[in-house]
């Protein structure tokens, strides 16, 4: 079962992950993590001939919003270098996978091409973590533009979202 069957951005994939994925087994970090990171490969492939380009996507791991989270993150430390060799805001879409409650996962997307933040929760919950998760993103992509691109002003556009019956939320401001 431990036998490594691929490998995706420096992380073994064993057949032991890939059986997480049948029946009711709970995901784990490293299922999440390929995941995201096939989605991002596939993005920034050249598309056939004759089709649209799909969306480019950039797929943060599942620490990088444990570190974003506690109050008074190190954003010069860092946090900052999660996104060293790639310029984000170059990106169509940022996936941020979340463990909520350990217990959960949900999405939270960043949405470039319309300036939305999303979170995606197949649980459909209305409470107050959305907008938790909201202000740490935007706390955290603030100061990366700044530290980037130095054109902060462009963020404040970025809208909340309110929960829609299939779990996205969307909130215009």
């Amino acid at each position: 079962l431990r036998e490594v069957v691929g490998k995706s951005q420096g992380q073994n994939v064993t057949r032991e992950v890939l059986r997480s994925l049948h029946g009711t087994s709970w995901l784990d970090d490293i299922v999440m993590n390929v995941t995201g990171s096939l989605i991002e490969e596939r993005s920034l492939r050249r598309p056939a001939r004759g089709r649209q380009p799909l969306p480019l996507v950039y797929a943060f791991p599942t620490h990088f919003f444990l570190g974003i989270q506690n109050p008074g993150f190190d954003y010069a430390g860092h946090v900052h270098t999660w996104t060293r060799r790639v310029n984000i805001f170059e990106r169509d879409l940022l996936l941020v996978p979340i463990n909520k409650n350990m217990n959960h996962w949900v999405l939270a997307v960043v949405d470039f091409r319309c300036m939305r933040l999303l979170l995606v929760d197949s649980f459909g919950d209305k409470d107050d973590y959305s907008d938790d998760v909201f202000a740490r993103l935007r706390e955290w992509l603030q100061q990366d533009y700044e530290h980037k691109v130095n054109l902060a002003a462009q963020l404040e556009s970025l809208k909340d979202t309110d929960p829609l019956p299939n779990g996205v939320f969307v909130r215009p401001k």
